[in-house]
Parts: C-alpha cells; structure tokens; sequence
C-alpha cells in the first residue's frame, strides 16, 4: 500500500506520484491507469516536480532523484544537504529547500546546484518562485519563547537569501503552495 505524498503533472495525459517506501506511479493515459517504477530504493519520496519533460523528486533521506526518460532514475545528493522539496523557475533556474533554513539553487536546469545562504533557520517545505528572485515558501520552526511549533508563509525578494515572514500560525503545519499564475495564489 502506497501513501502519496506528491504529484507532478507533465502533460495532458502523463502525471506522476509519489509517497512512502520509494512510491513512484505513472500513468500516460490521463490516469485511467497508474504503472510503478523503480527508483532503486525504497527511501520515503516526498516531492516531485517536472519541467519540460524532466522530473526531480526528493527523499526523506536528502537525497534527489532525476528522470528525464519517463522511465529511468538517477539519484544524486548535495553535500551536507537533506533536501525537501524542489521547484522550478522555468528550465534553467530552480530551488531546492531543506531543513535548518538549507535552500539550494541552480541555473543550469539542474546540471549543478550551490547552496544558498538564507537568513532563516526553519523547515522550508515548498517554495515556488515567480521569476529568478521573488519566491514564496511554505515553512516551520520552534518559537523561541513560547517553544510552540509555528507554520510561516515566507516572502524572498532576492532569489531566497532574505525571507519575510508574511503570515505565522502557532501549532499549524502548512504543507503545500501553489500559483496559477504571478497575480494569483
């Protein structure tokens, strides 16, 4: 039994989820019906993102997994990073997040990514950026005072150096983003 945790739509009739224990499902007929893949392991996938025909998912472990036949997956990691979730600008410029405030990037469609040195210290769970440097995040962390859990929507302006915190609920956990365009979210 599978537990879905992501979903990620290439085109009209082909979309992929996964979920725990290396869950990767396919489907290329408009979800009518759904064929495993293997990813070589059987780490928790927790994102999955495609781009122009290119999938990228996360694990539990830190770990990314990088598909661009529909079919076959590499896995590769980011030293000293446990990676969360991953999303795309556009084919070129995208962002990884991970814990303790770790945010990743790349400008070459996920040939190499840097790190990025962020300003805030919390889980960063999903981020979606609507050009190369204003981005939003969903994430959490501990107040420092109160030691209660706090779900955050963040605000960068300087592709994820600096974030703002737009909106903050104590013992909440926000777990998903999405825009369906930059005037609307």
């Amino acid at each position: 039994n599978a537990s879905f945790m992501d979903l990620a739509i290439l085109d009209q009739n082909t979309c992929f989820a996964v979920g725990w224990q290396g869950a990767v499902y396919k489907t290329e007929n408009g979800g009518s019906s759904w064929e495993q893949l293997s990813t070589e392991n059987n780490e928790n996938v927790t994102s999955v993102y495609a781009i122009n025909g290119v999938m990228y998912a996360t694990t539990e472990s830190g770990a990314v997994l990088r598909c661009s036949d529909r079919s076959t997956w590499s896995s590769f990691t980011i030293e000293n990073f446990r990676s969360n979730s991953v999303s795309f600008y556009n084919s070129f410029i995208g962002f990884m997040t991970g814990s303790k405030g770790q945010f990743a990037k790349t400008t070459n469609g996920g040939a190499s990514w840097e790190q990025v040195e962020t300003d805030f210290t919390g889980l960063i769970r999903k981020v979606q950026f609507l050009d190369a440097n204003n981005g939003f995040a969903i994430a959490q962390d501990i107040d420092p005072q109160t030691k209660v859990p706090q779900a955050k929507i963040l605000k960068t302006v300087n592709g994820g150096v600096n974030w703002t915190v737009l909106h903050q609920v104590a013992n909440q956990v926000f777990n998903y983003l999405n825009f369906t365009n930059s005037a609307n979210w």
